[in-house]
């Protein structure tokens, strides 16, 4: 019998990718765009600017709700941090999803056509704009909310120490992945949409949406 003395892996044709960050080896950061051209806040659109500022205030929830998974980590849960968590997920079921309801309901359409229009979108046989990437993480957030409520609510119940324990820590689990989903869906916004709904959507058309809004928040 002949041996196969070949390397099936050095056989192999070498191909240089030349532009930084298409490796797989070597994926471009999360929080790292490859796109610099930000605009400034002040420049936005009135609607645009409220949508950004909002963004803001969930910086400060976020913010502490790390503070409070890391004390909970180290110390275990106490009675008042169940309260802490309740204003948390009140803000993401009042605050966050309004917000959201908003970016669903008047930016993302017209903003996903017009992207669609101007040739930005991914080059498969169903075009993909950034708008679908936004609209699947508020899916994901919706539901990354539910079960970790349902976690921290099922483990503050439980009578069994070892259940409550092993419970609290999946919900701790899952708090943190929401935690992050929330933040790099934000900065995606502050990044990337804000910059294209700047680019392509008219004047008319964000002052239109300016006033809707109040109408969907209400």
């Amino acid at each position: 019998m002949t041996r196969n003395t070949t390397d099936p892996v050095s056989k192999q044709p070498v191909v240089e990718l030349k532009a930084k960050g298409l490796s797989p080896m070597d994926p471009p950061d999360a929080y790292d765009p490859p796109q610099k051209d930000a605009v400034p806040c002040e420049d936005l659109h009135p609607f645009l600017r409220q949508m950004f500022d909002e963004h803001r205030k969930f910086d400060a929830a976020w913010d502490a709700i790390e503070v409070l998974i890391g004390k909970v980590q180290k110390e275990g849960l106490h009675k008042e941090d169940d309260a802490q968590f309740a204003r948390f997920f009140r803000m993401l079921d009042e605050d966050v999803l309004r917000h959201q309801r908003i970016e669903d309901l008047l930016l993302f359409p017209i903003l996903h056509q017009r992207l669609l229009d101007h040739n930005e979108r991914s080059k498969g046989r169903y075009p993909m704009t950034a708008v679908d990437m936004m609209a699947d993480d508020h899916v994901s957030v919706v539901q990354l909310s539910a079960l970790t409520f349902n976690f921290m609510s099922l483990a503050f119940r439980l009578p069994d120490r070892a259940s409550r324990l092993a419970v609290l820590d999946l919900a701790i689990e899952q708090c943190k992945r929401l935690h992050e989903a929330l933040r790099l869906h934000i900065f995606r916004e502050d990044h990337v949409i804000w910059r294209l709904a700047h680019k392509y959507l008219t004047e008319e058309e964000l002052d239109a949406m300016f006033v809707r809004a109040k109408a969907v928040s209400s």
